[in-house]
């Protein structure tokens, strides 16, 4: 009988995780954001930034920029952005930070499947994540848009290129 009891459990334990990381793949196929070109179309402020200092914060982390660009907009010279305890989790955990570009985006793997260098967490929610002197391609009034925080390393980055072009800038 005990046995019978204890065989339950496992079960029950492995139909719990399985649905959790079912949930996740829910989370993370279920969600839907605008499109790359619509964020562009609709985002009122858009700057190309780096990243100058990283200010830990009791329940997250301001991350402060240095304005290279702004590409539409006014945007100030030196702007804030504050991310949530689970940004500042993913700072902390050097292998979950990514200065990914995708080869300047034009890897096959530059986010056509879930979007950008930002995926959702397994609280379904975006945490922003950036690197002391990465520069970065961000669209200010659509922060938590897996797209709306891209790591722009080389100068002709297909994304700030198409950013541009949509725009009618440079």
């Amino acid at each position: 009988m005990r046995l019978g009891r204890m065989a339950r459990i496992v079960v029950l334990a492995n139909a719990a995780a399985a649905l959790s990381s079912s949930q996740v793949v829910a989370c993370r196929v279920g969600h839907h954001y605008s499109p790359p070109q619509s964020l562009i179309t609709n985002s009122s402020q858009i700057a190309l930034a780096e990243a100058v200092a990283i200010d830990p914060l009791d329940n997250g982390v301001r991350f402060r920029f240095r304005l290279i660009e702004a590409v539409r907009g006014d945007v100030a010279s030196e702007f804030g952005v504050y991310a949530d305890a689970g940004a500042k989790w993913l700072l902390d955990d050097e292998a979950m930070r990514t200065n990914e570009d995708f080869g300047g985006h034009r890897d096959a793997t530059s986010g056509q499947l879930f979007g950008g260098r930002t995926l959702e967490g397994a609280d379904c929610k975006i945490h922003l994540v950036f690197q002391r002197g990465g520069r970065y391609l961000l669209f200010l009034d659509e922060l938590y848009n897996p797209w709306s925080s891209e790591r722009i390393i080389a100068a002709d980055d297909l994304w700030l290129v198409e950013v541009r072009r949509m725009i009618g800038s440079h």
